[in-house]
């Protein structure tokens, strides 16, 4: 170890060990060093403990062992470094209701996962309880625990103020004796007291903290067969508050996106997200996610009431861009005389295009904003009617529709032909559809700024919104005209020929159209 660290400081001192703060000269990161004197045979005993509890735990809300050194006089215990205890916290003053409810349930989360791998603390204290530098929760010192898969509990331990009745009395004691010492611990944040039961009555009643302090009785009740567990005291609902919104996966198409957070990636109804240090997944409207376990690779299933705050807060984050991608997928498409207009797969959620703005139904409330320079646009009352009306449309094309594909096109212009509806010229070998069509309806530019763009295949000029010029040759021009899907033909020393876009219309007419959107799609006009 010698020369990997730098030690700075002494971060602190117990009855066994001094703990100092040390930075990796390779990464400079900071972490904390736990010296403790190997020549006692007890406190070798501690240390020897409590390296083996901790390489086996693996938890957000466990401090983590980065590695251990043993000498002739000393054993050293390298870990992640922490800002501060929560006796430091208890002595600055009251903290906020939001901040115990915080520290109640990781210290529980934490003692629950203790507890499903076979492990009692027996020394949960505020001593023992930090605060990380990423201002996560991190139970710490594993000398005093016993880990129950060898054999059954039976050593006297603890600090007194935190110590079960049980354990005071010297009588047999499970796990549940961490679920009281955990329930001392939020006492002392909440009352800032000596336990007393008359605190625990009056605090009952209060408005803010009444239903936290129900479930502290449950927790400190004397008789361990009635006093409640970690599981059950999570299940709780002062702590749903916690728990991300669940949002219905039905219809998303697959995707994958990189956040700073991690990547992110959806398909077949289940989303899973990978970061730095952890990968999950999530699946239809379940409360709670699916993790690899470490030693048998398999998915194990954890509700949303055990999992830890942190991956909550990732879970919440997946769920959030759900939401977003919910919001701009479209399940049925309505083609207008003025624009387009989608019902989005989230149900309350519409957006009407209108030339070079767009107006968005969510949730009953309209809004509308400029395509241009994103300036908001109050809607005509007419426009408001008119959504309701398209909204009321979109449902009933939703329900009437047969097909599973999605999105529906619906084509409600005034002058579409029945012929346009998604019709194939194979007479012609051309296929020419109202989509086709729809997607030469103008785009967002500015308005009277109407620029010639030039091809090899030809000219063309946007003269007003829903009508294009495109020339062809020195003795060709034609000008098309998306509303009324109507193609005009013109030629040196003959008549002007009106062309309705229909099954019926010439090879060389229907090209003509097709080629409007090539070159549109060349010039982004």
């Amino acid at each position: 170890m010698q020369g990997k660290y730098k030690i700075t400081e002494q971060i602190g001192k117990g009855a066994t060990s001094a703990v100092y703060e040390g930075i990796n000269t390779r990464t400079q990161k900071k972490v904390a060093i736990k010296v403790i004197d190997s020549q006692s045979t007890r406190n070798l005993h501690l240390a020897a403990n409590e390296i083996r509890v901790l390489q086996r735990l693996s938890h957000p809300n466990i401090v983590k062992i980065l590695e251990t050194v043993e000498t002739e006089r000393q054993t050293l215990i390298v870990l992640e470094r922490c800002k501060f205890s929560l006796s430091s916290v208890a002595k600055t003053g009251n903290l906020p209701y939001k901040s115990i409810l915080r520290i109640f349930r990781d210290i529980l989360v934490g003692v629950q996962y203790l507890h499903a791998n076979g492990i009692i603390h027996r020394d949960i204290k505020l001593g023992n309880v930090m605060i990380s530098d990423a201002n996560d929760l991190k139970i710490i010192d594993f000398g005093l625990s016993k880990d129950t898969l060898f054999s059954a509990p039976k050593t006297f331990c603890g600090t007194p103020d935190f110590i079960s009745p049980e354990m005071m009395g010297r009588m047999p004691y499970t796990k549940k004796t961490d679920i009281y010492s955990a329930g001392m611990l939020v006492y002392f944040l909440i009352f800032r007291c000596d336990y007393s039961r008359e605190r625990i009555q009056a605090g009952k009643k209060s408005e803010q903290y009444g239903e936290m302090v129900h479930l502290l009785e449950r927790m400190l009740e004397k008789d361990p067969n009635k006093r409640i567990t970690a599981e059950e005291a999570l299940t709780s609902r002062i702590f749903t508050g916690f728990f991300p919104k669940l949002i219905s996966m039905g219809g998303i198409k697959p995707f994958k996106i990189s956040t700073k957070l991690g990547n992110i990636s959806y398909a077949d109804e289940k989303v899973t997200m990978t970061t730095d240090l952890a990968v999950f997944s999530m699946r239809g409207d379940m409360g709670g996610i699916y993790q690899k376990d470490a030693k048998t690779s398999q998915e194990v299933y954890t509700p949303f009431s055990t999992t830890d705050t942190k991956t909550l807060k990732l879970v919440a984050f997946c769920y959030s861009i759900l939401g977003l991608v919910k919001k701009r997928t479209p399940v049925v498409i309505i083609l207008t005389d003025k624009g387009k207009f989608f019902k989005m797969l989230t149900d309350t959620v519409y957006v009407y295009i209108i030339d070079d703005f767009y107006i968005i139904w969510q949730n009953g409330e309209v809004s509308g904003k400029s395509l241009k320079n994103k300036e908001r646009i109050s809607p005509t009352p007419q426009e408001i009617e008119e959504i309701k009306t398209l909204i009321h449309e979109a449902e009933i094309t939703l329900q009437e529709s047969v097909s599973s594909q999605r999105p529906i096109l619906a084509d409600k212009r005034i002058h579409a032909k029945g012929t346009l509806h998604h019709s194939a010229y194979q007479s012609v070998g051309i296929s020419v559809d109202s989509n086709t069509l729809a997607n030469l309806s103008p785009r967002s530019q500015k308005q009277n700024e109407y620029t010639p763009v030039f091809t090899q295949n030809g000219s063309i000029l946007r003269i007003e919104p829903y009508v294009y010029y495109l020339c062809v040759s020195e003795r060709e021009a034609y000008i098309l005209n998306v509303q009324t899907e109507e193609i005009t033909e013109c030629t040196p020393e003959m008549p002007k020929q009106l062309h309705k876009i229909r099954a019926s219309t010439h090879k060389s007419i229907l090209e003509k159209v097709l080629l409007f959107q090539e070159l549109l799609n060349i010039s982004g006009l």
